[in-house]
C-alpha cells in the first residue's frame, strides 16, 4: 500500500480504522449530550401512566398459585392421556377436575368476600357504586310506538310490530262445486 502524506487523509484513515482515541471520545461526549437532552425533553413532555384500579380486585395469590397447579394437572392429564393406559389417564383426570373444582370455587369465594368488604364500607360513594352495579341498565331503545294506539310496554310494541308486519292473510271464498265436472280419464 502506497504511504499516504496528505494530513486530511491520514485523519480519515485514522477515522476509518478507529485509530484517533481523541475524535472517539469527542464523538461519544456528544452523543451522551444529545441522549441527556432528549431524555429531558421527554421526562417533561410525556406524563407518565398512571396504573389504574386492578382488572380484577378480588384475585389473590391463593389464586394464582390455584391457577398454577390447575395449568399443571391439565397438562399432566394431556400428557398421560396419550401415552399410558386408561386407569393412569383417569387418576390424573380425576385429579385435574378436583383441581379445577377447587380453583372455581376459590374464586367464588373470593368475588364473594371481595364484594361482602365492598359492601361493609360506610363510604358513600361505595353505596352509589354498588347500585350503579347492581341496578338493571333499562335503556329504553325502542320509542313508544303508534299501533292502534300508543303502545309503551314491550309485550304492546312486539303487537304492533307483529301486525304491522305480518298482517292476516285474506279472505277467500269457499270454493263452489256445484258446477264442478269430473274428468274422465
Amino acid at each position: 500500500m502506497a504511504k499516504i502524506n496528505d494530513p486530511r487523509k491520514i485523519d480519515s484513515k485514522n477515522l476509518l480504522l478507529n485509530e484517533d482515541y481523541e475524535l472517539r471520545l469527542q464523538l461519544e461526549e456528544i452523543r451522551e449530550a444529545i441522549t441527556q437532552v432528549i431524555q429531558k425533553a421527554a421526562n417533561e413532555a410525556i406524563p407518565l401512566a398512571k396504573r389504574g384500579p386492578k382488572p380484577k380486585a378480588w384475585w389473590n395469590k391463593e389464586l394464582t398459585k390455584l391457577r398454577r397447579d390447575v395449568s399443571h394437572s391439565q397438562r399432566t392429564y394431556t400428557q398421560k392421556r396419550e401415552a399410558t393406559s386408561i386407569q393412569e389417564a383417569y387418576l390424573e383426570k380425576k385429579d385435574f377436575l378436583i383441581a379445577r373444582n377447587v380453583y372455581a370455587r376459590a374464586i367464588k369465594e373470593a368475588k364473594k368476600k371481595h364484594w361482602d368488604e365492598f359492601l361493609e364500607k360506610e363510604d358513600p360513594k361505595s353505596i352509589f357504586k354498588a347500585m350503579a352495579y347492581t341496578k338493571d341498565l333499562k335503556v329504553e331503545r325502542i320509542p313508544p310506538i303508534q299501533g292502534d294506539n300508543l303502545e309503551t310496554t314491550f309485550s304492546g310494541k312486539c303487537k304492533a310490530f307483529r301486525k304491522a308486519l305480518f298482517p292476516p292473510p285474506p279472505v277467500t271464498e269457499p270454493p263452489n262445486f256445484a258446477s264442478y265436472q269430473e274428468s274422465y280419464w
